[in-house]
């Protein structure tokens, strides 16, 4: 199976979400992120290779840096970051690289020394700002346009607009297309008329934010606007790409970023992530880079949208049900048992959990538990809580005066025969010795199509990084049996970066942000053991996949 290319992305915590249908599956998940939005930039400068740089302050607002979109695509430029006194390190060693420097803003913004210092080492560099935002982006379009004709130019609020704006820079920096800034309800006449020269007008923002007033005083305009953010977002992107399946994500207050990422969101949009909305433009995505400080559980929504990772087969999961411990039989259960996987198999099941243990001469053994009770429970001699029995003891033992007992091996014969079935391996222990001896022993005796088959549980992050370590499974499933709480965020951000599709609770850790947040993430959400079809069908109303059951029909 193809392993598609996944970027590691550190886990936290954060809040609850409404429930989606993901569609399609995700190659490709990275990140782009530096210690502070400097480094970020200057991350950002690194992926190509640029001519000229903008130079722009936005630690305390991002006013000068709203129309440096259409600049820097005209001169083949990036937009890094400064400070009002002092470059930054992270910006100053990529200035080496280009002659060409373009200051946004005022001297208050970015200091006079700071030019200077520029121009002494050999720089061209042009200072472009006004007395306020409006007049700066006057300013910047007509640097923009140089002697030459406009083609498109956007109109935006300047002052509650910004997130209209950097969904429109992109679409700003490829076409060259300048962005005038208005206070919404009116326009300065140097503006009006510079609009007014352009061939197409395109307001961005809904009459909310741009009114009639503005709009009026325009020749023929196209007007962009959503009911929010988000909508005016996808709207821009339908409107001014074809058919993207590779995305920029950042988040949906990080102004400062989104600006100067409009550089590389050329091909690829930019798409603005709240944690509480539908993505729906990332329906179907291949590829997701997320920018800066997005919350990892946005990135995880994104994934969840998209259709999650591509890294593991899951057709097995159009199985709702699994009988767990290989089915009860004769009211019944954990008996792991020959008859059990027989009877069961005929009742319609094809998806089999087994409990997983080791004999004392170390070979697998279909059993759940050496503890006196059970053995006692079962009728087995309770001598083999103290010493296991080795496999030829343990294919004597006879649960209930009449079961027989499988070795791993017995299972595999099954499996060889009955191509439809798929086995998830409950290891009874979180050892991680033991896991790496299990998984061995499971890969050795294991042909390539039964292999194919086998489904491990991980516990934890280490028994997952284990299992793999040992073998490249073709799917996986996470298990929270072990716990007796759940960071719900954690669990369900570790399963959608690592594109686990099944989580598996108990009852005592089920709630409905759980829920939630699997069906947002992209991930089926099973549940062990259920027997009640009415506890059932009411859990499955509220959102839960699937059920692990010992008598339940499939």
């Amino acid at each position: 199976m193809i392993r598609k290319k996944i970027t590691t992305i550190v886990l936290s915590a954060m809040m609850v979400l409404s429930v989606v249908t993901p569609t399609s599956a995700l190659n490709t998940l990275e990140r782009i992120k530096g210690k502070n939005n400097y480094e970020t930039a200057a991350k950002i400068y690194d992926m190509r290779s640029y001519s000229s740089i903008i130079l722009v302050n936005m630690d305390n607002t991002v006013a000068d840096g709203l129309s440096a979109a259409a600049l820097a695509g005209a001169k083949n430029g990036v937009i890094l970051l400064t400070s009002a006194n002092k470059i930054p390190e992270e910006t100053q060693s990529r200035l080496n690289a280009a002659n060409n420097i373009y200051i946004i803003g005022s001297e208050k913004a970015v200091s006079k020394s700071i030019e200077e210092n520029l121009k002494s080492k050999g720089k061209n560099v042009t200072r472009l700002g006004g007395k306020n935002r409006y007049e700066t982006s006057y300013q910047v379009a007509k640097e923009v346009i140089g002697n030459g004709s406009i083609d498109k130019v956007f109109l935006a609020n300047g002052v509650r607009g910004e997130a209209d704006i950097v969904s429109a820079s992109p679409v700003a920096y490829r076409e060259k297309a300048p962005i005038l800034l208005t206070n919404g309800k009116s326009i300065d006449n140097d503006l009006k008329e510079f609009a007014n020269s352009a061939s197409k007008r395109y307001i961005v923002g809904g009459t909310s934010v741009v009114n009639s007033s503005v709009q009026n005083s325009l020749k023929d305009f196209e007007r962009i606007g959503g009911k929010d953010r988000y909508a005016t977002n996808k709207l821009i992107i339908d409107r001014f790409y074809s058919n993207p399946k590779d995305f920029y994500i950042v988040d949906k207050n990080d102004y400062t970023i989104a600006s100067v990422a409009c550089s590389i969101c050329t091909s690829k949009p930019l798409v603005l992530i709240n944690y509480n909305t539908n993505p729906t433009v990332l329906s179907g995505a291949r590829e997701i880079i997320a920018l800066g400080n997005i919350p990892e559980n946005s990135i995880a929504r994104a994934v969840g949208y998209s259709g999650g990772i591509d890294r593991f087969n899951y057709d097995w999961t159009k199985y709702r049900y699994i009988a767990h411990a290989m089915g009860g039989i004769d009211g019944k259960d954990y008996t792991n048992s020959r008859q059990a996987m027989e009877y069961n198999y005929k009742k319609g099941f094809r998806v089999f959990e087994v409990d997983i243990n080791l004999s004392s001469d170390d070979e697998l053994i279909a059993w759940h538990s050496f503890s006196k009770d059970n053995l006692k429970d079962m009728k087995i001699p309770t001598k083999y809580s103290s010493k296991r029995p080795t496999l030829s003891e343990f294919k004597k033992l006879k649960p209930y005066g009449k079961y027989n007992t499988m070795s791993f091996k017995d299972i595999v014969n099954y499996m060889s025969e009955h191509r439809d079935m798929y086995l998830i391996i409950d290891s009874k222990s979180t050892k991680d010795a033991t896991i790496r001896k299990v998984y061995e022993k499971i890969v050795q005796e294991s042909s390539g199509d039964v292999l194919s088959r086998i489904i491990p549980q991980a516990y934890n992050d280490s028994t997952y990084k284990r299992i793999l370590n040992v073998h490249d499974f073709d799917s996986m499933l996470f298990t929270c049996y072990t716990m007796n709480k759940v960071n719900e965020d954690r669990i369900t951000n570790l399963c959608a970066f690592n594109g686990i599709k099944v989580l598996t609770i108990d009852s005592k850790l089920y709630t409905k942000s759980l829920v939630d947040k699997c069906n947002a993430k992209g991930i089926k959400l099973y549940m062990n053991t259920y027997n009640n079809k009415k506890t059932v069908d009411k859990l499955r109303k509220s959102g839960v996949y699937g059920f692990y059951t010992d008598f339940l029909n499939p």
